[in-house]
């Protein structure tokens, strides 16, 4: 699998996508929004959407559970690790054990 570079960035750096009406979009619209995606993510590793519609309350409740799993012991981490058969789960970053 080929990774972004490790580099560091500026905020302005950071792709920010709007999905707005994705669900009311047609195929053309659709892919559009998966291309910008999929540029971002080959290149920088990631990106920012707006208006998706997630609402703040979702959003946060979200960032409060990721913190709490990057916090656990690796033991807990680890138990969702990524498998070599697929590529969801946690991967500890190298260097950092």
């Amino acid at each position: 699998m080929n990774y972004a570079k490790v580099r560091e960035i500026t905020v302005d750096e950071i792709p920010v996508i709007d999905v707005p009406g994705v669900k009311d979009a047609d195929g053309r619209q659709l892919r559009a929004v998966a291309d910008q995606m999929v540029l971002a993510a080959k290149g920088i590793g990631f990106f920012c959407s707006r208006g998706h519609g997630v609402s703040r309350d979702m959003l946060d409740e979200t960032y409060a559970l990721s913190q709490t799993f990057f916090r656990s012991p690796d033991e807990v981490k680890d138990s969702v690790a990524e498998r070599y058969d697929n590529s969801f789960g946690y991967r500890q970053a190298e260097g950092n054990r």
